[in-house]
Formats: C-alpha cells, sequence, structure tokens
C-alpha cells in the first residue's frame, strides 16, 4: 500500500488529511468551507514553544498533532529527510514520481554496516561538527560548545559559525567530513531533543 503525499492544492478535497506547518500562512476560513467531513487537519510544527507563536487562534481547527513532542498523534524529527514523512531508518525508502507526488515505499532494504576501523580510516577534516542556525536560545549549546573546544578541535557550521563550502548541502557536509555531528537543542523543553 501507498500513501500519497503532495503539495498540489488541487488535490485539496480528495485527501483523506492535509498537513499545515503552524508558520506558514493558514486561512481558517477557507479550509473550513473546502473541508469534507471526514478529513482531517494536522497540526504540524517542529520548534519549540519557545520558538513558537501564541496559537489560540486554532482552537477547534486541527483534528491531529505532528510534532516531536511524544504525546503527538504524529511523532516526527525536525532533521527528517523530509520534514513530512518520519524517516526512522534506511529501511524506509522514499520514492518520487513524475507529478511530484511522493509515495512512501515501506520495503524493507538490507543495511550495509561498515566496521569501525575502515570508519576511522578514512580522511575527515576533523573530529566534530556542529550546524546551528539560531544563535540565541536558552539552553546555552554555543557556551558548551566553547567549552568542549577546550579539548577538541569542533567547527561551527550555519548562521552561528562558518558556511559550507560551495552550493554544497551542509548537513551533509559534515557528515561526510566529521568524525561526530553535534546536535543540540536551541530551547530547554519537554521531549525537544
Amino acid at each position: 500500500n501507498y500513501c500519497d503525499i503532495t503539495t498540489d492544492y488541487n488535490r485539496f478535497s480528495e485527501a483523506d488529511a492535509i498537513v499545515y506547518h503552524i508558520r506558514d500562512h493558514i486561512d481558517q476560513k477557507q479550509a473550513k468551507e473546502k473541508r469534507h467531513p471526514k478529513q482531517r487537519f494536522v497540526f504540524a510544527l517542529w520548534e519549540s514553544p519557545a520558538h513558537t507563536p501564541n496559537l489560540h487562534s486554532f482552537n477547534q481547527f486541527f483534528n491531529w498533532t505532528m510534532t516531536y513532542r511524544f504525546n503527538s498523534h504524529i511523532i516526527t524529527s525536525y532533521y527528517s529527510g523530509n520534514p513530512y514523512i518520519h524517516i526512522l531508518s534506511s529501511y524506509y525508502q522514499l520514492m518520487l514520481n513524475e507529478n511530484s507526488t511522493r509515495k512512501l515505499n515501506l520495503n524493507i532494504k538490507t543495511v550495509d554496516h561498515q566496521p569501525s576501523d575502515e570508519i576511522l580510516q578514512k580522511k575527515k577534516l576533523g573530529i566534530a561538527a556542529a550546524l546551528i542556525s539560531n544563535c540565541g536560545g536558552s539552553s546555552q549549546r554555543l557556551r558548551f560548545i566553547k567549552e568542549l573546544k577546550r579539548y577538541i578541535d569542533v567547527r561551527i557550521y550555519g548562521r552561528c559559525g562558518e558556511g559550507c563550502p560551495g552550493n554544497i548541502h551542509c548537513r551533509k557536509f559534515i557528515a561526510e567530513n566529521y568524525y561526530f555531528i553535534l546536535s543540540f537543542e536551541n530551547s530547554l523543553c519537554l521531549d525537544y531533543t
């Protein structure tokens, strides 16, 4: 079985569920007019409450939640390959067809494990790196990295550090060129890991 995931607004009326990222403009009146009785509206958000606007105007609008919180209807992660699809591991394969509708194929694939000595023999730029775009936040992660730098070489990429070379995707660049990827929350909130 396949589940179609699309951004084609013309398919609104045939959808079983509509996913709204809370930071996008949501015309509640228009959405309610087009909604059919069995359709579910899904609240999607990957940021913590510390970085989220007031949501009182959405009371009674959404049926389900899709967030990082463990009590969400759909638990998803900020760093999924596609935030609308929670890819837990390489067992899941995401396929694109010609009309930009995504189909999630749940066929199991074999996983190729490399022994640790092979990994360590690969030439890397450094030991550890972090990708940080929000230089503030209550978690004090930059202070922690500064302290860690006293003991090992740690590079910071993103708005709070240096840019990745060329047009390369930063997460991919860090994964290929460092032994460890440091990931810290920008705020300390329940389940926000």
